[in-house]
């Protein structure tokens, strides 16, 4: 019998694809479900401080079956639910998800999203969304998988041998909701690959979010910031010829930005005057604001023992550069999204290399026995570690989901500012 899991930090799979699906402007997203599923993501998204999305919460629109519909099918109660929600909200595409309890009556969701689609609505279905299919992190890529096989236009092969035209890439791995920081780190890649002469398909935070799903088979490739984007960027290039890159986490600083943007050139052929403009302009900009903390960093001796907490991505993108840059030395890196997987063979992302003591676990109990083991003397992780920082007296910063105790908007610590950031909230709490 597997054990159970204290102070878990992410939901099932359906919680992730809500997560995903209620950031991206026009969608309409429709819950097959008992009423706790959606009430139980409503909750979570409490549990911070920044609302999300234009459909959140209670109003995110669901079938609510009871008893009856469990054991008798509750076809027919999704197809009123989506009568309704097509009069009640206005969206672009609609999309509707699976949950335990529709999947394990066998209810015809397919069935039903095409019918639907025969009435003239864009609509997506996700089958593979029920909560014993994966947690959280799971939902993203199944958003993103049925949209390439579902939704996605097929590549114009006479637009496709024109030499005129801009260069696209489609951004994934960036997850909304279970990455605190996501709204930052697209704003910060965004305006990098935009200054490098590049179109991006960034999906979240853009009012045409539906066109560019619509348009993410058309793109010249594709850029991966974690392994939850590894899988539909792999469905994109053997499906569609579109190459990607993979990155374990998001570039931070100059030195990691001018080879996102070297590799990126390798790949597209980018104009040679602009990219050696912005690689210069961005080493020139780190090199200022790291020389002003120098002799900070030798004088209040910030070089610490340190502990990392969070996602591979994020512990990664962090304890990398805090090692580099901050000279701290990654005493335990504790990654919170380890899941066993044989369908796919993501690339090693280098975590072993980055730290003394790897940890796999979300229990939030054996994260906290950790932490007091390990003689840390800085602690960078998520708001539920924050007690055992404040017990053991060290200092602390909420660096991954969930954060409750402070307000990120447009916060990153990717690219060069987010660099300058990183150093600026280390520094602070260390000396």
């Amino acid at each position: 019998m597997k054990k159970s899991i204290y102070g878990p930090r992410f939901g099932c799979a359906l919680q992730g694809a809500l997560d995903t699906l209620i950031e991206i402007d026009q969608v309409v997203p429709v819950i097959h479900s008992i009423a706790g599923c959606g009430v139980s993501n409503a909750i979570a998204h409490r549990t911070g401080k920044v609302d999300t999305g234009r459909i959140n919460g209670m109003a995110v629109a669901g079938t609510n079956v009871f008893e009856k519909q469990v054991i008798f099918g509750g076809g027919s109660r999704l197809r009123e639910e989506l009568k309704n929600a097509t009069k009640v909200y206005k969206g672009e595409l609609f999309v509707v998800l699976n949950s335990c309890e529709s999947a394990m009556v066998g209810d015809d969701i397919i069935g039903m999203t095409n019918e639907l689609s025969d009435q003239g609505f864009q609509a997506v279905h996700l089958e593979n969304t029920s909560g014993f299919k994966g947690i959280a992190y799971a939902g993203y890529e199944q958003v993103f998988t049925a949209v390439i096989s579902q939704l996605a236009s097929k590549p114009d092969a006479d637009s496709a041998g024109q030499e005129e035209h801009e260069k696209t890439v489609n951004i994934l791995g960036i997850l909304p909701g279970t990455d605190p920081y996501f709204r930052g780190t697209l704003d910060t890649l965004t305006t990098l690959l935009n200054n490098a002469g590049l179109k991006v398909n960034r999906f979240f935070g853009t009012p045409d979010g539906v066109a560019q799903l619509q348009n993410i088979t058309r793109a010249d490739a594709t850029l991966v910031f974690s392994k939850w984007g590894y899988v539909p960027a792999k469905k994109l290039e053997d499906q569609y010829g579109i190459p990607f890159l993979y990155y374990p986490a998001v570039p931070v600083g100059a030195e990691q930005v001018e080879r996102l943007l070297t590799e990126l050139d390798e790949l597209l052929g980018l104009d040679q005057d602009r990219l050696q403009a912005l690689i210069a302009e961005q080493r020139q900009r780190f090199a200022y604001y790291y020389k002003g903390i120098r002799q900070t960093l030798i004088s209040e001796f910030v070089f610490r023992d340190v502990a990392v907490v969070g996602v591979e991505s994020t512990v990664l993108a962090v304890g990398s550069f805090l090692r580099q840059y901050m000279g701290a030395n990654i005493k335990a890196a504790i990654v919170t999204d380890a899941v066993a997987r044989d369908d796919v063979d993501i690339p090693e992302s280098g975590l072993r290399e980055l730290a003394e003591e790897v940890y796999e676990t979300s229990d939030t109990g054996e994260i906290r026995r950790t932490i007091e083991s390990n003689g840390i003397e800085v602690l960078l992780a998520s708001s539920l570690e924050k007690p055992v920082a404040d017990l053991l007296g060290i200092p602390f910063l909420s660096i991954s989901y969930p954060v409750t105790d402070r307000i990120i908007l447009s916060k990153s610590y990717a690219g060069v500012d987010g660099a300058v950031s990183m150093i600026e909230d280390y520094v602070e709490i260390v000396t």
